[in-house]
């Protein structure tokens, strides 16, 4: 029986918006940021967190690079395009099963802060987060 053990080292609770086509991946996403004490709301592509953004304020956008309608990568670069401070500036986690090096190339070009390789666990989550917003509050 394996055990599961969140970091503490930020306790702070967040409000994250999630971009992801996959339902089972929503789910899960869902249970580990309640989990992580954080509130979040979920887009199925990146029409619709785009269009979530303009409407509410989050703390990070985790963002799936592989959608329909809207890809990650398109995602991300409206978002750096946006005029809108609050918008432009939110830190962007993205999920991608396959990192090539093009792939490293298109993220960076595309304004991505960092990566999460699926499938991943909690606790690589909860430190892709803590490391991600403890840059945000340092700036």
């Amino acid at each position: 029986m394996s055990s599961i053990s969140v970091l503490t080292t930020d306790v702070r609770s967040y409000k994250v918006l999630v971009a992801d086509d996959n339902p089972l991946n929503r789910l899960l996403l869902r249970r580990f940021l309640l989990k992580m004490n954080h509130e979040a709301d979920f887009a199925e592509n990146g029409a619709i967190a785009l269009d979530l953004l303009n409407a509410s304020s989050y703390d990070l956008l985790i963002l799936d690079i592989q959608m329909p309608v809207l890809n990650g990568y398109d995602t991300a670069c409206e978002i750096r395009n946006n005029t809108d401070d609050r918008i432009k500036n939110i830190p962007i986690l993205a999920l991608t099963a396959t990192i090539l090096q093009d792939d490293l190339e298109r993220i960076a070009g595309c304004g991505i802060n960092d990566t999460l390789m699926q499938p991943y666990n909690m606790d690589q989550l909860a430190e892709k987060i803590d490391s991600l917003m403890n840059k945000k509050l340092s700036h």
